[in-house]
């Protein structure tokens, strides 16, 4: 919404910060060829390849553009069933083991496993400091159409 239609006027004593907040859902998404996810405890074999992605789901992009906070990227990837199960075997046998996603041998992440669809993982990408759209355009396979919120 244009921002000429509210009153941000700020009452004395308050400040206000802008936050921006970017989200795409994704359909038939999948990583571009010779993408590398590896998923699994870290210094072993991996649970998880890029081959057992179903496809990127969801992609988020949070900017504080008053502050000098960097941005925040997450994805959302989706698995197959026999990749979710081998994963949550394996979590559920080594509670105390740290599972690591290696992102294309650039970034270490910690995946969160969801408990409302426990074929998603999600990760934080904001270490490689790309804003969601250059994400999208280097690592995704089909054309992306983003909404802000």
């Amino acid at each position: 919404m244009d921002s000429n239609l509210f009153d941000l006027a700020v009452p004395e004593g308050w400040s206000i910060s802008r936050i921006e907040t970017e989200s795409a859902e994704y359909v038939n998404t999948g990583f571009v060829p010779g993408f590398i996810l590896q998923i699994g405890p870290e210094g072993r074999e991996p649970l998880v390849v890029t081959g057992d992605v179903a496809g990127v789901v969801r992609g988020e992009q949070v900017t504080r553009p008053d502050t000098s906070i960097p941005r925040a990227v997450r994805i959302t990837i989706q698995l197959k069933p026999e990749a979710v199960q081998r994963l949550r075997d394996y979590a559920n046998a080594n509670p105390d083991t740290l599972i690591v996603a290696d992102f294309n041998g650039q970034i270490k992440a910690a995946p969160s496993l969801p408990a409302t669809d426990p074929a998603l993982l999600s990760f934080d990408l904001s270490l490689l400091d790309l804003p969601l759209a250059e994400l999208e355009a280097r690592y995704f396979t089909t054309t992306i159409e983003r909404n802000g919120l």
